[in-house]
Parts: C-alpha cells; sequence; structure tokens
C-alpha cells in the first residue's frame, strides 16, 4: 500500500502541473503558490512519521492523499469550486471527517484512546472545529494577502465562511455517532 500511495502522490502533483501546462490562461500567483508547496503537503504523513514518530498507517494516509486531491488539485487549481455547485461544501464536509480521523490518531499517539468515552467525543469535535476555524482563517489571510475571494467575501459575506464550518461541524457529529456507538460496545 505505502508504493500505491507514493504513486498517488505523484499523480497528484503531475496532474495539476500538466493541468498548469494545458491551462495557463487559469494560472495565477495563487495557483502557482498551489502547486509549489503541493508536493511537501502530499508528503506531510511520512514528514509526521519520520520526525515525530507519528504512527500513521498506510490507509490513513492514503485518504489524506485523496483528500488533499480532491481539496487542492481538484477544487483549487482545476477550478472544481468555481465550476462545480456545492464542491467547496461537499470537501468541508469530507474535512469534518478527515479531522476527526486525525483526532483519533491523535489520542492513541498520546494513549488517551482508553480515557472516558465522553473526553475522547468531546476532543472529536473540538478537534474539527478547530482545524475548520483555522483554515477559515487561512483563506482570509490569503483573500486579504494576494486580493483573491476564496470565501466569496465579496458575493456572499460572511455566509460562506459558516457555512464552511457547519458542514465540518455535521461531519464530526455524524463520525462522532459511529465512533461512540463503537467505542461503547468495546467498554461493555
Amino acid at each position: 500500500m505505502k508504493k500505491i500511495n507514493t504513486i498517488m502522490i505523484y499523480i497528484t502533483f503531475l496532474i495539476a502541473v500538466f493541468w498548469a501546462i494545458l491551462h495557463p490562461i487559469y494560472i495565477n500567483f495563487s495557483r502557482v503558490l498551489i502547486i509549489l508547496v503541493l508536493l511537501p503537503i502530499l508528503y506531510i504523513p511520512r514528514i509526521l512519521k519520520k520526525l515525530f514518530s507519528f504512527s500513521i498507517d498506510n490507509k490513513t494516509e492514503f485518504a489524506y492523499i485523496l483528500f488533499i486531491l480532491f481539496a487542492q488539485v481538484f477544487g483549487s487549481i482545476l477550478r472544481f469550486y468555481q465550476t462545480i455547485p456545492y464542491y467547496d461544501k461537499f470537501v468541508h464536509f469530507a474535512s469534518g471527517f478527515f479531522s476527526c480521523m486525525f483526532a483519533v490518531l491523535l489520542l492513541k499517539q498520546y494513549h488517551l484512546e482508553k480515557s472516558k468515552l465522553s473526553f475522547r467525543c468531546m476532543f472529536l469535535l473540538f478537534t474539527t472545529l478547530a482545524v475548520a476555524a483555522f483554515w477559515e482563517i487561512f483563506e482570509y489571510t490569503s483573500d486579504i494577502l494576494f486580493h483573491g475571494d476564496c470565501q466569496n467575501v465579496l458575493t456572499t459575506g460572511i455566509h460562506d465562511t459558516m457555512q464552511d464550518i457547519i458542514m465540518a461541524f455535521l461531519a464530526s457529529i455524524l463520525f462522532l455517532f459511529f465512533y461512540f456507538f463503537k467505542e461503547r460496545k468495546h467498554l461493555r
């Protein structure tokens, strides 16, 4: 599976590069930056493993690569956010699931997987909300610095930001529902 992940990393990067070459009219400073940082972003799970002995299995790394493919490559570079209705909401919903998966990894990494179930559920929820909030801060900062409109502030005001956070929140609630009942079975 590690080889598949490596192949997926390079395919994801190559899709972005070839699209940029074939569609230079859509290339702007923001998309160039995304392409430049894409490879290091795709390697984050492996960097965490190496530097911090973080235990990330190959399936989780694959899910991460797919998320980056859908969010950054399809969404930002191939312009799905602008051309496919509700694509942004789908990605933010998926980010809620991914954030919960990351929170579960943190619980395992720090040997907290046996702590009270209520604590674990709150940890998953708050991790997801923190990730969603920090992402929106990043988008807002990018808009200000690079004169973009990732958050659609010019067209929708605060609605887009709040909807993005709400989508991540809803996904975390759905994840928590399954997590709670799965973990509850183990407590019996």
